[in-house]
């Protein structure tokens, strides 16, 4: 994507505060979706995933970024452990 025809895009993008787990848009309607460092407070992360999938076009990218810790585990917040009924490990 050339410089101008980049800047047009970014020009286009619509950003929304809106619920992950039921966004208000249409099947396809979205190009791609992108969660970083959010999915890991979500009560209900898979529904989150499959909603921005559902979002997205056919053969659209859905990325998400976590945080990991060194040995590979993710890091949830206090408030997902507390929702699991877990503390974690220190």
């Amino acid at each position: 994507m050339g410089g101008r025809s980049r800047a047009a895009a970014v020009s286009a993008a619509v950003f929304a505060v809106a619920d992950a787990q039921a966004l208000p848009v249409r099947d396809g309607a979205c190009d791609a979706a992108v969660s970083a460092l959010a999915l890991n407070f979500l009560p209900a992360p898979e529904a989150a995933v499959a909603e921005a999938t559902r979002a997205v076009r056919p053969g659209g990218p859905v990325a998400a970024a976590l945080p990991v810790r060194p040995d590979g585990s993710i890091a949830l917040t206090a408030r997902a452990w507390a929702v699991r009924g877990r503390r974690p490990a220190r």
